[in-house]
């Protein structure tokens, strides 16, 4: 490949933001309009090797770009489930990178405010310490997690999930002599993260209550 020809120039059917740029040997290339607008492409222009190049790399990033708003429309994602997904649609690496910083320029990806999403969303239903994990385990650092796990809000919601949980389980050991019940309540609220000090105070609260916990 040493040069093309632009003859001609052609709407996206459905992108207003894009334009089809149709080179004589290599076909159509699908960019950005600024691209064009800015770069002060013609028809009939003769582009050489760097010059079709820079076109394909701008014509990757579109796609890539389009590829991204389309996933963030269905669901949040951090900045690595981001890079993850768009390295399994093929995305290469500099672009990815360009991609996903756009992203982050414009506010349109941030992993604070994702674990602020999941945190309201399954706070209570989980405990603090598992929020944390699965947030790590979708690449959101501990700086980023430990502020938001740790407002009143968190710590209220984490108060109804560790009720909730110790109540289903206390339910379930009903038949069980009180030590062996509360110590399989307590051994199942530790599996799930929750706090010696939590379990002890909803173990206390259960107690107090009616034997059976009729609905």
């Amino acid at each position: 490949m040493t040069s093309d020809e632009i003859v001609a120039l052609e709407p996206v059917r459905g992108k207003s933001s894009l334009v089809r740029v149709v080179l004589r040997d290599l076909g159509v290339i699908e960019i950005p309009l600024p691209v064009w607008a800015d770069g002060g492409y013609r028809i009939g222009m003769q582009l050489n090797e760097e010059e079709i190049e820079v076109l394909s790399l701008q014509a990757e990033v579109a796609k890539a770009w389009e590829l991204a708003l389309s996933s963030l429309d269905r669901k949040p994602r951090t900045v690595r489930e981001m890079d993850g997904y768009l390295r399994k649609k093929g995305v290469t690496g500099q672009v990815r990178e360009q991609v996903v910083q756009n992203l982050l320029d414009r506010n349109l990806l941030s992993d604070e405010q994702y674990a602020k999403l999941f945190s309201t969303a399954r706070g209570k239903r989980m405990s603090r310490a598992e929020l944390a994990w699965k947030l790590q385990q979708r690449g959101v650092g501990r700086e980023v997690f430990e502020p938001v796990l740790n407002t009143d809000e968190a710590l209220q919601a984490e108060r109804l999930a560790a009720e909730q949980t110790g109540k289903k389980c206390w339910r379930r050991y009903r038949g069980e002599e009180p030590l062996q019940r509360r110590q399989k309540t307590a051994a199942y609220m530790q599996r799930h993260g929750f706090s010696t000090s939590v379990i002890r105070q909803v173990l206390s609260e259960l107690e107090r209550q009616s034997e059976d916990l009729l609905p």
